[in-house]
């Protein structure tokens, strides 16, 4: 299984905010927001944190810096950055979703 981070737009405006993304591995930065990557893992099904699922769950714990006075709370700004792709299939784009939170 491999993951990657994509943040690649397919329109014009977009290509340009790409542009404006800092990410060194573990840490990823806009104009608004800041995410500091702490721990990834995956969680096999039935664990703890995936109690509830038949399939392993991609874990990402992060920390998310507000720079701005907009609201913006920590989803929005992992999406306002981050898209993972699993690829497993050279003929398909397999996008992962945003699932429940894995602990308190």
């Amino acid at each position: 299984m491999l993951f990657l981070w994509d943040n690649e737009q397919e329109n014009e405006e977009d290509e340009q905010k790409d542009d404006e993304i800092y990410f060194d591995g573990e840490v990823a930065e806009i104009d608004d927001v800041k995410i500091e990557i702490k721990e990834i893992k995956v969680i096999p099904a039935g664990e703890e944190g995936n109690e509830h699922e038949d399939s392993p769950v991609f874990a990402i714990w992060y920390d998310a810096t507000n720079k701005t006075d907009k609201e913006i709370d920590p989803g929005m700004a992992w999406l306002a950055i981050f898209t993972a792709i699993q690829d497993n299939d050279p003929d398909m784009v397999n996008e992962l979703e945003v699932g429940s939170l894995p602990d308190k």
